[in-house]
């Protein structure tokens, strides 16, 4: 098998674009392993040297099978690899005698196993590191199918969530929760998340890479506050002070009156660190990790907070701004309500609100968190909480469970929203709503019937503020508001001044991992996902000006791939979001482009890269999504601004037209590799001279320290007046196909300019 065809084989195992569709997978599982099955079929078929050593039956019931394909494809080539070709086909009939369940939990060691192999294939000689990713991005697809079919075959998801041997349950435990950490499986996303919940609470494991060892936690100081069932202590861990939430260890038979619900605690708390290691939002207390305490007793890891929870802070500052804090309260239920699947707290009260050092509040405690349509879990965890913040349907079910109307109570976004107003009406009275009131019955009562029983405004809430509390407290719960209503038309973004850089108040150690090998990577938006107030921001520029580098000091970590060859690393539109650090809540999502290369590229391959810039922002204008600016990136160290130079200047002036310039801020880069801080000035003055007549008019400034802080300041240059660019309204206003837009035609005549310069330079050459 020579070179050609293994490139083939290559293009083949990648060719078939419709295994890529991650939402047909989550609809329809079978039918897509189906279609696998099918192509894989279809290659054995059309390259029968590959049949000999590899059988599709076996093959399909295998992670990895595009992988392994292609190493046995390679090995073929090389007959000095003739024992190492017996090596893995060894591996393959000892995974294949093993049980489906067991096969999927051995997914990572396999793909250890593989990886060892593939520097003696020399793959990446062969097809080059990109194509590589690409075909092990397809089996990754393949192994979260085969979970998505467990869990939608009644037999086979008992099958998988069964006790088994420890090392095979902690396998799939560590699997399931490398998926989640995959922004490209997003569409099983809440498939893998209920997957992974319900393993861990039947086997009591957790994702080894949650879980710190012993000797990196100390407790300082023990039992500082604690509920029914568990206990928070002070420690230190990683150099800083943290609170270790520890569940107390029932064993006395004194507890068996309420061994039911201490058995429900437990699941609660089992599936707490994995819910809470999901949740990313300013106003949601950050997850450390999970700490194995003496006796295998395990604790939960979160940031310390000597403000302790609203109530306590707001007895030692009386006079804070009190709305402020429901708008933070407000915008981290919001987060949990809005994600997918949307998350129901089920027990906001005010001990679970905690106040940072800065003054905002946020969100903690998901013991008894759940996701959406978990019924029985709902009612299951009725009885768990404090009653003062239940919902109507919610008492009416404790009181009189069999002729309830709502019977059988479940805890819903509805009753999370009652529990929101509860609060809001405790942080500016002092005390929970009829907390005069002794017992449930006669709170009940009071609650049932509010012209008998009125509650009077607290002093100091607002008008505004009380009308949307009695709106929470609707009896009927379809009468109540989402807490979107709420945030949308009463929370304003937090001012704050541009200049000042805030550092993140907890910066947790980076807990997530996938099967993609990318720690900490942000999960990408989709455009619908897009909010009004976000802050949509591109980075353009020539490849190898730094834009990438940008990304990852915004971030203050490597979440964006770097590279100081010519060859860009980024070559396809990548968005990656955060968080302002000075706007909390205020999302910024940074638009990572594909750099244009005259000088090295080809016509066609510059055609390329502008379509894929272009079909971005032709999506986005479509769906009414403008960016809030741009950011045009060129590096200072080159020795003189080149035709290459001027012409990717060019083509950003086209594609951006007059009026979206305004947004734009020209950024320099490169000054580290200078001399001397006048060389960078005369190359600065040069290139605002050469710039063409419409760049002469935006903003130039320096990326002179890669620092978060130097990053920050210049996102902050941007006013957020969204413009549409001009080969948006060139394509979609206009309707002009791509090659008769501005951009286009500019790449169009510079690459006439340089095939005649090639021409006269052979004509010279073949006179002399």
């Amino acid at each position: 098998m020579d070179p050609k065809s293994l490139r083939q084989i290559s293009e083949c195992l990648l060719g078939d674009r419709l295994l890529l569709n991650v939402e047909w997978l989550n609809d329809n599982p079978a039918q897509w392993l189906k279609h696998h099955a099918d192509n894989l079929r279809s290659i054995l078929t059309r390259y029968p040297e590959l049949s000999v050593a590899l059988e599709l039956e076996s093959l399909a019931l295998l992670p990895f099978p595009r992988l392994q394909t292609f190493i046995v494809a390679c090995f073929q080539t090389q007959p000095q690899n003739e024992g190492l070709m017996k090596t893995m086909l060894a591996y393959q009939q000892d995974w294949l005698r093993l049980d489906s369940v067991k096969r999927l939990a051995l997914t990572t060691r396999i793909k250890y196993k593989l990886h060892q192999l593939i520097p003696y294939a020399k793959i990446e000689s062969t097809i080059g590191q990109e194509m590589l990713d690409q075909i092990i991005d397809l089996d990754i697809i393949h192994v979260a199918a085969l979970i998505v079919q467990f869990c939608h075959t009644g037999e086979k998801a008992a099958l998988l969530h069964a006790k088994q041997d420890k090392n095979v349950d902690s396998d799939l435990v560590d699997l399931l929760y490398a998926l989640l950490c995959s922004h490209k499986l997003n569409a099983v996303y809440p498939s893998l998340l209920r997957a992974s919940l319900k393993l861990s609470e039947q086997t009591g494991l957790f994702p080894r890479l949650l879980i710190h060892s012993g000797e990196e936690v100390v407790v300082t100081v023990n039992n500082c506050s604690g509920g029914a069932f568990s206990d928070v202590h002070q420690g230190c861990f990683e150099g800083r002070t943290v609170a270790i939430k520890t569940f107390r260890n029932f064993s006395s038979t004194k507890y068996d009156a309420f061994k039911a619900r201490l058995l429900f605690y437990l699941r609660a708390y089992r599936s707490e660190p994995i819910i809470w290691s999901q949740l990313h939002h300013p106003n949601i207390l950050p997850f450390y990790g999970i700490y194995i305490c003496p006796h295998e007793r395990f604790s939960l890891l979160s940031p310390w907070m000597d403000n302790s929870d609203v109530m306590d802070y707001l007895e030692k500052e009386p006079n804070v701004n009190r709305q402020e804090l429901i708008h933070d309260i407000a915008r981290g239920l919001e987060y949990l309500h809005t994600l997918k699947p949307f998350v129901i707290h089920g027990d906001l009260k005010p001990n679970n609100i905690l106040v940072t050092p800065s003054g905002r509040a946020c969100i903690a405690d998901f013991g008894l968190g759940r996701l959406a349509l978990d019924a029985e879990w709902s009612r299951t965890s009725l009885f768990a909480g404090n009653d003062h913040y239940f919902a109507p349907e919610l008492l009416e079910s404790i009181i009189n469970p069999v002729n309830s109307s709502c019977s059988p109570a479940v805890k819903t976004l509805a009753t999370d929203v009652y529990a929101f107003g509860a609060v809001c009406y405790e942080i500016y009275h002092g005390t929970p709503r009829f907390f005069e009131k002794k017992g449930l019955l006669t709170r009940w009562n009071a609650i049932r019937n509010p012209d008998r029983h009125p509650c009077p405004k607290p002093d100091k809430m607002l008008d505004t503020l009380w009308r949307w509390v009695l709106r929470f407290w609707s009896f009927n719960p379809d009468d109540r508001p989402s807490i979107s209503e709420f945030v949308n038309a009463m929370c304003p973004t937090p001012t704050a001044n541009p200049s000042r850089f805030t550092n993140y108040e907890w910066e947790p150690r980076v807990t997530r991992c996938s099967l993609y090998d990318q720690n900490g990577t942000v999960k990408t938006t989709e455009f619908r996902d897009f909010r009004n107030d976000d802050i949509i921001i591109a980075l353009m520029g020539p490849t190898g000006t730094g834009k990438s580098t940008f990304i990852n000091c915004a971030f203050g970590r490597n979440i964006a791939k770097c590279s100081n060859s010519i060859q860009s690393c980024t070559l396809d539109v990548e968005v990656y979001g955060c968080f302002h650090p000075d706007k909390p809540g205020r999302r910024v999502f940074f638009v990572d482009t594909p750099g244009f290369n005259t000088a090295s590229g080809t016509l066609s391959s510059e055609k390329e890269t502008l379509k894929r810039v272009a079909s971005w922002l032709i999506e986005t204008y479509k769906q009414d999504i403008k960016l809030s600016g741009i950011l045009q990136f060129y590096s200072i160290a080159a020795t003189r601004m080149t035709g290459t130079d001027r012409v990717n200047l060019e083509v950003f002036t086209q594609l951006c037209g007059p009026q979206a310039l305004k947004n734009v801020v020209v950024v320099s880069t490169g000054w580290e590799e200078l001399d001397s801080e006048e060389v960078g000035v005369r190359r600065e003055a040069q290139m605002k001279g050469a710039s063409p007549e419409h760049l002469k008019s935006v903003r130039f400034q320096r990326f002179n320290e890669r620092t978060a802080h130097s990053a920050w300041g210049l996102i902050d240059m941007l006013d957020d007046t969204r413009r549409p660019l001009q080969i948006q309204k060139e394509m979609v206003d206009d309707g002009k196909p791509m090659n008769k837009t501005s951009a286009f035609q500019t790449i169009r005549k510079a690459w006439n300019g340089l095939s005649m310069s090639a021409k006269t330079f052979k004509r010279g050459k073949s006179i002399r």
